[in-house]
Formats: C-alpha cells, sequence, structure tokens
C-alpha cells in the first residue's frame, strides 16, 4: 500500500478498513463498484415490461446464495413468513441454497437448486426467476460486495440487505432498493416491503432507479472506465 501509486478497492469498507488499519494514503486510494457477472443487453424499454408484468397482488422474493447461514437465510424466510402473515401472499424462491435439512421448508418456499448460467436453457432460468422477483433479498451476516445486487439491478430488481461490509456500496437506499441494521427484525423489512406494495408507484419508480443504477453504476463497461480514468490520472502523476 504504501509503494502503490494506486489503490482501488470494490467498495467503500475496504477502502476505508486499508487507512484506518494500514495507514494507506486516502488521496491514492479509490473505490471502483464491481460489475454484474451476467450478459445483459436489456434496454430500458425492455425492462419496463418486466416490471410491468410482476404481479401487484402477491410478492415474489428471491434469495441468491449458497452458504445459507452467512448469507441470512433464515432471515429471509422469516420475512417472507411475516409477508405472508400480514395478508400479502409472498413466495420464497431460493436459487442455489442449501438449507438445512433438519426441518422442512414452509410451503411459501421454493427451491430450484443450483443454475447452470452457462447452459442456455440454465440462463433463460436464471433469468426468468430473477426478473419475475419484485425483490432480490440476501440479509447477509458478512459481505466484502455481492455481485448479485448488480445483477438483480440489472433486471431492475431492487435488493433488501444488510449494512454490513461492502453491500451499503453496492444497494444504495432509495436507488436499488433498501438496507437495514444487521439486528433489524423481520417485520421491519416486511413493513418496508407493505409500504411499497401499498403505494405501487413507489415500487415502480424503485424497480426503474435499480435499473438506472446499473446502466450508471454497477456494470463492467463503466468500471472499467473509471478504472482507466484513475490509471491515466496515477500514471500523468508519476511521469509529471
Amino acid at each position: 500500500l504504501q509503494r502503490a501509486d494506486l489503490v482501488i478497492y470494490a467498495c467503500d469498507w475496504a477502502r476505508d478498513a486499508a487507512i484506518r488499519l494500514y495507514g494507506a494514503n486516502p488521496d491514492k486510494v479509490k473505490v471502483i463498484p464491481f460489475g454484474a457477472n451476467i450478459q445483459c443487453e436489456r434496454t430500458s424499454a425492455e425492462v419496463e415490461q418486466l416490471i410491468a408484468a410482476r404481479p401487484k397482488d402477491r410478492c415474489n422474493l428471491l434469495f441468491l446464495g449458497k452458504v445459507w447461514a452467512r448469507k441470512g437465510g433464515d432471515t429471509a424466510v422469516a420475512v417472507a413468513e411475516a409477508l405472508n402473515q400480514s395478508g400479502l401472499p409472498t413466495t420464497l424462491t431460493l436459487i442455489g441454497s442449501q438449507p438445512p435439512t433438519d426441518r422442512p421448508l414452509p410451503a411459501f418456499v421454493r427451491k430450484t437448486g443450483f443454475i447452470d448460467k452457462s447452459d442456455p436453457a440454465g440462463r433463460r432460468q436464471f433469468n426468468e426467476l430473477v426478473a419475475g422477483s419484485h425483490f432480490l433479498i440476501l440479509p447477509s451476516r458478512a459481505e466484502a460486495f455481492g455481485i448479485v445486487f448488480c445483477e438483480a439491478a440489472s433486471f431492475g430488481v431492487p435488493s433488501l440487505a444488510t449494512q454490513v461490509g461492502g453491500i451499503p456500496t453496492a444497494v444504495r437506499d432509495g436507488r436499488n432498493g433498501q438496507t437495514f441494521p444487521l439486528d433489524a427484525p423481520p417485520s421491519e423489512y416486511a413493513a418496508f416491503v407493505r409500504r411499497q406494495f401499498s403505494n405501487y408507484a413507489d415500487y415502480v419508480a424503485l424497480a426503474r432507479s435499480a435499473f438506472l443504477e446499473y446502466e450508471t453504476r454497477l456494470n463492467w463497461r463503466v468500471s472499467g472506465e473509471r478504472a482507466m480514468e484513475h490509471l491515466s490520472a496515477a500514471l500523468t502523476k508519476r511521469i509529471g
């Protein structure tokens, strides 16, 4: 860190740690968020169609996380249960998750298992499941960034997540989702979702904003352009 002319991290959390713990020079430490690791050629008009196709009388939540405990799978199930109990029919779809086998999952939980996105059929299934979801829910207990938040935004799907690690860089409140304190009860998540559904125009606006975040901030083209800008500036400073 002391020898480097430029240091790039994917999130504010890592940048702040480098400065606080290792004494890195703040002037040379930059943040460039990761992008979505899926092919996306969707236009705003196409995303509008995806948003409009989502039902307004029930909620589809999506959980993408293999490590069940660290990703907060139990919280995701509890949030879906709270929504159902409040009168909003809710389904929670699990992709690639490995929940505990000591007790059965509730009837409102659907488990798809691993989906191979390199296979055309798997990619179609993945895209359909994400596109049809109202929210990605990933209440992680620890997370360095979360590329899946970028992928959800590329479909105009907002995220529900925790305020830990690099997540607040990936998920901006009111722009591509909402973050909650790590100790927030499931009812707090459920109340936010209920407010979105009670004034569905608010949800539509948030979903549109999520895609805008993807287009302007959470894709590899933008990340590459920003990296080149910082590299050019560092090079100019070094040889100037």
